[in-house]
């Protein structure tokens, strides 16, 4: 299957080839991996040129050769401790005899059964770029979410992240290793016990009943009537910066829906840069079905189709990223009657 993704192809040439992460979407979504033209413009040499390809690396899911170049694809979560890309040069011999192993976060599954037992709740989702994230919850606003000692509203979703890095851990600079984060902060497998739910503080000052006099009312008679009629505007909640670039509300929609997502990760498609940073958004969701649905990459609906609609677990921020807004609301794939759409909308919902 081909299906060309002109706007992500062409920014990927322009960057000089696809990143590790773009790999694994285009991969798993069977399409097109753009590669560095360089050398393909300089020979016409393709892989097999060189016998076998590479093997599978260590907790790898695969491999793909491309031109002259074989790559290796680390399960989504997972990166490449190093060597991902092997070239079949000029000489008909492979630039190396196997690929780095793939490496991700400690695995903390079994401390994560326990936090249920302090009220907390979590879930495991991957951003846009695919780095694992653990999310921690109360699920209950009348509760606070302690982390560590500090205190955040028990309806909102902190986020443990796997960030893979180079020269980390006691690691030379080209050895990637990867370690969970809270807030650009080092985390480890002890630090879940210190996660807990608890009730918010109750004011023990006396209540104070305030009495209020009764307004006094006025009426004036005239003897010429007139009419006037108020517009009022429904100022935009949303201040961020963020939000700007995102444009997903509106003061009015007739089937549309409200949402509140609280982050602190946002990826601009406007400069392809990374921010982590807290901020929130008001959402106002169509629930409109639209099978000509393109999103703001230019990929409409059979192309989420053949990948699947993205369902295993990504956050509904790298949907609401890619949305577009309508008269009735921000439209995402899951507008999509390829994805689930029917009579009754949206088969998911954002909450």
């Amino acid at each position: 299957m081909k299906i060309s993704l002109s706007l992500l192809a062409a920014t990927a040439t322009a960057k000089g080839g696809m990143k590790e992460w773009e790999v694994q979407n285009a991969y798993f979504a069977e399409k097109e991996i753009v590669l560095s033209n360089t050398s393909l413009l300089r020979s016409n040499k393709q892989w097999h040129a060189c016998g076998r390809a590479p093997p599978k690396p260590v907790n790898g899911h695969g491999v793909k050769c491309v031109g002259n170049t074989c790559i290796a694809v680390c399960p989504i979560g997972w990166r490449s401790q190093g060597r991902w890309k092997i070239q079949c040069k000029a000489n008909n011999t492979w630039s190396a005899t196997k690929f780095s192993p793939c490496v991700t976060c400690p695995d903390i599954s079994d401390e994560l059964k326990k936090v249920g037992q302090r009220g907390v709740q979590f879930q495991s989702i991957f951003d846009a770029r695919n780095k694992h994230i653990t999310q921690f919850f109360c699920g209950d606003n009348t509760k606070k979410l302690e982390i560590k000692g500090k205190r955040y509203n028990g309806g909102q979703k902190k986020n443990l992240k796997c960030l893979c890095k180079n020269g980390q851990n006691g690691d030379p600079a080209w050895k990637k290793s990867c370690s969970w984060y809270f807030y650009d902060a080092p985390w480890s497998k002890s630090d879940i016990q210190n996660v807990q739910c608890k009730s918010k503080k109750q004011s023990t000052k006396p209540s104070t009943t305030q009495i209020t006099k009764p307004a006094t009312t006025q009426t004036t008679t005239q003897s010429t009537t007139q009419s006037t009629t108020q517009t009022t505007t429904v100022a935009n909640p949303n201040t961020h910066r963020f939000c700007e670039e995102l444009n997903g509300w509106i003061p009015e929609c007739t089937h549309c829906y409200s949402y509140i997502a609280v982050e602190d990760y946002f990826l601009s498609y406007m400069n392809n840069v990374n921010y982590y940073e807290d901020y929130t958004c008001e959402f106002k969701i169509s629930t409109v079905c639209d099978s000509n649905f393109k999103d703001k990459l230019g990929l409409g609906c059979d192309w989420y189709e053949n990948a699947g609609c993205f369902s295993r677990g990504f956050t509904p921020m790298f949907f609401l990223n890619r949305g577009v807004m309508s008269d009735e609301g921000l439209m995402t794939s899951w507008n999509c009657p390829q994805c689930g759409c029917g009579e009754n909308g949206p088969s998911y919902r954002f909450e």
